[in-house]
């Protein structure tokens, strides 16, 4: 089992880092576009997606570990590519 400390610990620095992120995409569209319209979308693409976690988590726990995390970091790296075009 997963030491208490440890695991609060870690999931303070991975909320943190998220949210940081968050702010730093956020501040980056509207600085760029200044349009409220623009950052509501991607703000509403970033709740949606946690929203629907519920249905694609049983289809991440069907792949392994490696396989998830480069999809996944492959997936970010094309909409961060998308967001500068």
């Amino acid at each position: 089992m997963l030491k208490k400390s440890s695991y609060l610990i870690s999931r303070f620095f991975a909320t943190t880092a998220g949210s940081l992120y968050g702010f730093a995409i956020i501040w980056w569209i509207q600085f760029n576009t200044s349009s409220s319209t623009i950052v509501g979308l991607v703000n509403a693409g970033f709740d949606l997606t946690a929203a629907l976690s519920i249905f694609y988590g049983p289809l991440i726990d069907k792949h392994s570990f490696k396989q998830t995390a480069l999809g996944a970091s492959f997936l970010q790296a094309f909409w961060l590519f998308l967001l500068f075009f």
